[in-house]
């Protein structure tokens, strides 16, 4: 189930919690793979703009995949994260509101 949490410790009274529903309120995707894996000290900087491990400079590619799953995830009201150690593969998983938070912005345009 979604669970959101705020940025300062205290609970708000209208955040959302891990509790029983009778119909989910959110989607998770998880997709895993058995390669070198990331070490934790990178786990948060590999979802950061043209960023490359330092093992992997040699290989293809510009460093902006994640980044851009990050923004899309996160423009969705979503959140994204990796599960890895090095040399056990990655597991990046993420997870959706099945109604993403509506701007106030939107709620007066729509109100006409």
């Amino acid at each position: 189930m979604w669970e959101r949490r705020s940025s300062s410790n205290r609970a708000l009274p209208q955040e959302r919690r891990r509790r029983a529903l009778s119909q989910p309120n959110s989607v998770k995707i998880s997709v895993s793979d058995t390669g070198p894996g990331v070490p934790p000290e990178y786990h948060l900087e590999i979802f950061d703009d043209f960023f490359r491990l330092p093992s992997s400079e040699k290989a293809e590619g510009m460093g902006l995949g994640l980044a851009i799953a990050r923004r899309l995830v996160q423009g969705m009201g979503g959140k994204i994260w990796v599960e890895s150690e090095p040399g056990a593969g990655c597991k990046f998983s993420f997870i959706l509101p099945l109604m993403p938070p509506t701007s106030e912005s939107e709620g007066k345009n729509n109100g006409r």
